[in-house]
């Protein structure tokens, strides 16, 4: 480990003493320019995207599953409250969303996933949802969209404490400071939470479909994150992050089973380190990180003790160079990433995966700003073998002053994972990757009328995807193979419109829908299941909310609905839509250089009985409350 650590970071003092003669002694901050990267999601004129502010929306005590489901349409298949999330963007599957965090994808290098419900909001100061293919830009995995984990050192001295309580015994404890003097910056954000998570729930596998709490599920998990900055001239700035977290979760049964003693242990350690030099209109940035996560699983029942682990080592370089200044920038880059995992299921010897990738863009505004392109492309090389180029083209026109029409095309793909490949028994070290055309344009309006802040959008897209990796059962076992043809349609609907009547009261409304066809196109196994909803995706999914702000008082009362989703993938079963109603009451005092944020919470408070995955009982009513203090210096 110490190796591939100061692998992660030799790069940092070679590129810093390269300034080191040009750093002045002194305790003057500097500041240096902002660099917009072509892959950022601001970047982008043909997606949209949508912002959760976890902290803004008394909603930080959140995972970033739960987030999800709470903010917008897309789907997190959730199989109860802390347990396994993992995104369904736009009828892909849980392995086609891309998360990056300072510039690393954090995708898994065993099953191309990683669990939502295992990235506390609590950590972060945004998330950006980005729906739309981005291969060109992150490489294998981004066919439904990219979720972007953002947080910066701040550069003023703050600090934040916060404490919420909740129903099923839920505690978390959470600090946020901000500190430094002159060219050094430092964050460090701190957490711990528990729950016995022993909710309510109608138990449907039971005759007279009794309320019974729910067993072995109770929870415990701390994390730590520390962000340094440094400015060590006038155009470079070090920046080094670490993060580490720790869950223990207690797996609890499903219905048709009395009990469950299983659980797991989740242990991640995440390090990023960056170096940007930026010259007259030549800018250099140089990233690299180490990602570590282990997974032991037991359950003394069936006799399982199943211990996984992971590491990948990723180093990346990029150049930019704004040909004209607001009018082009191109960038040239090149990315390095080595995997290596070891599991039971391995034979107990480690398996690695080699990717190289280059990658250029080029954005260009037309027509005094009216036209905004970006055309991007990106080519990869995993273990030795060219995998499909992905290029893609994305634009936003200005029809009028208020309307304006985003479109991209892009080609994308996402190569086998570990498990897929050396799984035993089942692993196919044949398969080849999934690839596919996607397509999506949007009209989007804005306008600003007195009193009066209004932004919509409409929207659709088709993605379709070749060689779709499924895993399906053979004579003694199951393995994975390239037997479907995926087609994926579908269009959506955001709204928001905010009215202020005075300084004293402001009135918010919000709505995102969509609505998805992702149906079988072919498959090689079984004829019967073309033109079949892929499971687990629903066709309809709705977010909306109302709020009322009044001298610091809010009022917040938000709607999701899920249509049916199948469960059995000739479409013969499936689960019932639901809706989900739940309320948020706050209130935020001033005083001086401080503030307290006092505010209450009712989850599902229309007490529905629903569940996200079959025989995975969800929460009936329940509730939350919390206060946060702020200190700014």
């Amino acid at each position: 480990m110490l190796r591939e650590l100061l692998v992660v970071f030799v790069f940092v003092s070679v590129s810093s003493s390269l300034d080191a003669q040009k750093t002045v002694a002194d305790s003057i901050s500097l500041k240096v320019a902002e660099i917009i990267e072509n892959r950022l999601p601001d970047s982008n004129p043909g997606l949209n995207q949508i912002q959760i502010r976890p902290n803004e929306s008394n909603q930080s005590a959140y995972s970033l599953g739960e987030l999800i489901g709470r903010s917008s349409a897309a789907f997190v298949k959730q199989y109860s409250p802390g347990s396994l999330a993992s995104p369904s963007l736009r009828g892909t599957g849980a392995a086609h969303t891309a998360l990056i965090w300072n510039g690393l994808n954090l995708q898994s290098s065993m099953n191309g996933q990683l669990d939502l419900s295992l990235i506390p909001g609590i950590l972060f100061d945004e998330f950006r949802i980005q729906e739309g293919a981005g291969a060109a830009a992150w490489g294998s995995g981004a066919i439904g969209g990219t979720i972007f984990l953002n947080s910066n050192t701040s550069s003023k001295n703050s600090l934040r404490l916060q404490y919420n309580i909740g129903s099923w015994g839920f505690q978390q404890r959470a600090l946020d400071a901000s500190y430094g003097k002159g060219r050094v910056r430092f964050r460090t954000r701190a957490y711990h939470s528990s729950n016995l998570n022993n909710f309510k729930f109608v138990n449907e596998a039971e005759f007279g479909h009794p309320i019974q709490r729910q067993l072995n599920s109770k929870q415990n998990s701390f994390g730590i994150m520390q962000d340094v900055s440094w400015q060590l001239g006038k155009q470079t700035t070090l920046n080094l992050a670490v993060w580490h977290q720790q869950a223990i979760r207690h797996i609890p049964p499903i219905l048709s089973v009395p009990v469950s003693v299983a659980h797991q242990k989740d242990q991640v350690t995440r390090i990023s380190a960056s170096i940007n030099k930026q010259f007259k209109h030549v800018d250099l940035k140089i990233r690299s990180g180490y990602l570590a996560e282990q997974i032991h699983f037991v359950d003394s029942l069936f006799h399982i003790d199943s211990d996984n682990n992971a590491r990948s080592i990723i180093s990346e370089a990029t150049l930019g160079w704004d040909i004209s200044p607001r009018k082009q920038r191109f960038e040239f880059g090149g990315n390095y990433t080595l995997s290596k995992a070891i599991s039971q299921g391995y034979g107990a010897s480690w398996k690695t995966q080699e990717r190289i990738a280059l990658f250029t863009s080029l954005k260009s505004s037309w027509f005094k700003n009216r036209l905004l392109t970006l055309l991007q492309f990106r080519q990869e090389i995993v273990n030795g073998s060219i995998v499909i180029p992905t290029p893609s083209i994305s634009g936003d026109l200005m029809l009028t002053k208020n309307f304006h029409l985003k479109s991209q095309i892009a080609r994308t793909y996402r190569i086998p994972t570990l498990n897929d490949l050396f799984w035993i028994p089942g692993g196919n070290p044949d398969l080849k990757p999934e690839d596919g055309m996607c397509y999506e344009s949007s009209l989007n309006f804005v306008a600003n009328p007195t009193k009066w802040n209004l932004e919509s959008s409409l929207g659709v897209f088709v993605n379709h995807i070749n060689n779709w990796i499924i895993w399906t059962p053979g004579n003694s076992y199951w393995t994975p193979q390239n037997i479907h043809t995926v087609l994926s349609r579908g269009a959506e609907l955001k709204l928001n419109a905010e009215y202020t009547h005075s300084k004293s009261w402001k009135f918010m409304v919000n709505t995102h829908s969509q609505l998805v066809k992702s149906t079988v196109e072919a498959n090689l196994m079984n004829p019967d299941f073309v033109g079949k909803q892929l499971i687990y995706t629903p066709e309809l999914t709705t977010n909306s909310s109302l709020s009322a702000d009044f001298k610091g008082y809010r009022l917040q009362v938000t709607n999701i609905l899920i249509g049916h989703r199948y469960i059995t993938t000739n479409n013969s079963d499936y689960l019932p839509a639901y809706q989900v109603w739940n309320a948020t009451f706050s209130k935020e005092y001033q005083w001086r250089k401080a503030s307290i944020n006092l505010y209450i919470q009712a989850n599902n408070f229309t007490n529905t009985n629903y569940q996200n995955v079959v025989w995975r009982p969800m929460p009936l009513r329940s509730w939350m409350t919390g206060l946060t203090l702020n200190f700014k210096s």
